[in-house]
């Protein structure tokens, strides 16, 4: 009862604060553009056939974006270049495989990113350059085989609390994961074919 009423006050908070699109589940193919404007805080595309996200320039101010349950299969750094506001981009559940070099640059106010259940197995060691705010990293279900160490340690964040890696294909954690950031970032590995022997328990979950 208690999240619930956290999840009303939030909703109505971001109402408040700004214009809410909700195109969810409208079978759409493309990000209707034309219909976006300028004092959009909250887009949800959820449950569409979009499988190219092209450019949110028109609208700087989109808080929380919610592309999710699409067909999207790739996502490049301009995507994203306008929006210097956004916090929380949620791209569940989409066809995308790999992750480019400075594809979240730009996003510096991003403390939510979430990515789970989607095909990747590759990422660039600088895919995640730029997410000076980022918090919370979500990347369960998808087909990495390595721990994503490089790309992982290049994330400029000093308040990454938690990273989600939960059923990938995952077989070896690195030694030095206790030193891979500053902080207290944990990690979260279960449902991976590894062995959980000699870790700090507190870091990971596995």
């Amino acid at each position: 009862m208690e999240s619930l009423s956290i999840v009303i006050i939030f909703t109505s908070l971001a109402v408040s604060l700004g214009k809410v699109i909700d195109f969810t589940g409208q079978n759409l193919t493309s990000v209707p553009i034309e219909s976006i404007t300028p004092d959009t805080y909250i887009l949800k595309l959820s449950n569409n056939k979009i499988n190219h996200l092209g450019s949110f320039n028109q609208a700087p101010e989109i808080r929380y974006l919610y592309v999710d349950n699409n067909k999207i299969n790739s996502i490049f750094p301009q995507t994203f270049q306008g929006l210097r506001e956004l916090v929380y981009l949620d791209a569940d559940r989409n066809d995308i495989a790999s992750l480019r070099r400075f594809t979240f640059s730009t996003l510096k106010t991003l403390t939510n990113l979430i990515l789970s259940h989607n095909y990747i197995s590759h990422m660039s060691e600088h895919a995640f350059r730029g997410l000076e705010s980022l918090e919370f990293l979500e990347l369960s279900g998808n087909r990495l085989s390595v721990f994503p160490m490089r790309a992982i340690k290049l994330i400029p964040s000093k308040h990454l609390y938690v990273v989600m890696l939960r059923l990938n294909n995952i077989s070896h954690i690195p030694k030095d994961i206790k030193t891979l950031r500053p902080g207290e970032t944990s990690y979260d590995l279960r449902g991976n074919p590894l062995s959980c022997r000699n870790v700090l328990e507190k870091m990971v979950e596995c």
